[in-house]
């Protein structure tokens, strides 16, 4: 049988490149989806922790997540400008409380700014880039607490 039209310029290469294209195509949906699933779950066992979480920034990024009813004193330490610029920031956790300790920074105002406690009250090292903030579990499953949209 002599194949016509269409057909008689498909050969079986073709179809195997088709089908890894499928194949190619088919993995991009699922391992995202897959991963995304993976996070929800993490998301659900951090969130099991009771109470509110202290959150540590530096440069934009999340540098650890530490639970307020826990006393705990984290050292931030960051590469400055130069390799003997060293940025310094000493987070202390006590009494269901928040506040910079020390910093390595001139004006020192974050160490001023004192002990916070409260949820999405925040304490700013602009010359560091590190802010610490107090996140509810509610605030890691979306819920910010905010009721409209402002623009």
């Amino acid at each position: 049988m002599k194949k016509s039209g269409f057909w008689k310029y498909i050969k079986k290469a073709d179809f195997i490149l088709l089908a890894a294209f499928v194949l190619v195509g088919v993995l991009m949906i699922v391992i995202p989806l897959a991963g995304s699933a993976k996070e929800e779950s993490s998301a659900k066992e951090s969130s099991s922790s009771s109470g509110p979480m202290v959150v540590i920034y530096t440069a934009g990024n999340e540098y650890g997540r530490y639970p307020l009813n826990e006393d705990k004193t984290i050292t931030v330490s960051q590469i400055g400008d130069t390799i003997t610029d060293t940025k310094k920031n000493v987070v202390e956790i006590k009494d269901g409380k928040v506040c910079m300790e020390e910093s390595s920074c001139r004006n020192q105002i974050c160490v001023d700014t004192g002990w916070i406690s409260r949820k999405n009250e925040i304490i700013v090292c602009l010359p560091n880039q590190v802010y610490v903030t107090i996140e509810d579990d509610s605030a890691s499953s979306g819920d910010t607490g905010m009721d409209a949209v402002a623009r």
